[in-house]
């Protein structure tokens, strides 16, 4: 596995670490893995499930010790770099009550 690091001189993030975590996790095939138990949806959202499991796991592992905590994640510009798109913490709750 070959990791680029990239430097630019914008915002610096103590969150720079999720890059590393969000190439591991894609190259560990965990979106295969984990699909079956995904929920399924009647319409077609934004996000799919995969992607508010990943936010989560990322949210977890920058700390975010409950769903308001998200919120804060989303304001971080490496985190929302790489979450793609901004959801609610009531978003995240709805998905974790599907499980």
């Amino acid at each position: 596995m070959a990791i680029n690091f990239r430097f630019t001189n914008k915002a610096l993030s103590s969150a720079g670490g999720l890059t590393l975590f969000n190439q591991l996790i894609e190259n560990s095939c965990l979106a295969s893995t984990v699909a079956s138990a995904m929920p399924s949806n009647k319409i077609n959202p934004a996000s799919s499930a995969y992607d508010k499991f990943r936010n989560l796991l990322m949210g977890f592992l920058m700390g975010a010790d409950c769903l308001d905590d998200m919120k804060k994640c989303h304001e971080d510009p490496v985190f929302d770099y790489i979450s793609g798109d901004t959801l609610t913490p009531v978003t995240y709750g709805n998905f974790l009550r599907k499980l």
